[in-house]
């Protein structure tokens, strides 16, 4: 797998994770557990409406350095991508092992997992 495809996959799973979270809170907020709770709701659409949006600009950069020529610019960014994909995974765990914390779904982990893996692979094979 060459850098462009690694950063073209991360592209889309962040894109997804954004979506997910706007769809979550906008759409089908009913599957929260605290959706009765007008302020609780109103909290977390903000901060919601900043987490996905940091994923869109996320999948935008990985999407605009996938035609960068510089090998070692995109072996910068597949990095970070990696350690940014282990800080969210890192947090999305502690929060399923913390029994009064509800964690995020499953397909977040997918993405997130599919996201870095992809990037070390191509990190480390350096393409």
């Amino acid at each position: 797998m060459n850098a462009k495809t690694s950063l073209l996959i991360s592209t889309g799973c962040f894109f997804l994770l954004g979506f997910f979270v706007l769809v979550t809170l906008w759409l089908t907020p009913d599957v929260l557990s605290y959706s009765d709770n007008e302020l609780a709701m109103n909290v977390a659409k903000g901060w919601g409406d900043v987490n996905a949006m940091l994923f869109i600009c996320l999948a935008l950069i990985w999407f605009l350095s996938s035609s960068l020529e510089s090998i070692d610019a995109k072996k910068t960014i597949l990095i970070s991508n990696f350690i940014i994909c282990v800080i969210m995974l890192s947090t999305a765990i502690f929060h399923h092992l913390v029994p009064s914390i509800s964690g995020p779904p499953p397909p977040i982990f997918i993405l997130l997992t599919i996201s870095g893996v992809s990037a070390f692979y191509s990190w480390k094979k350096g393409l």
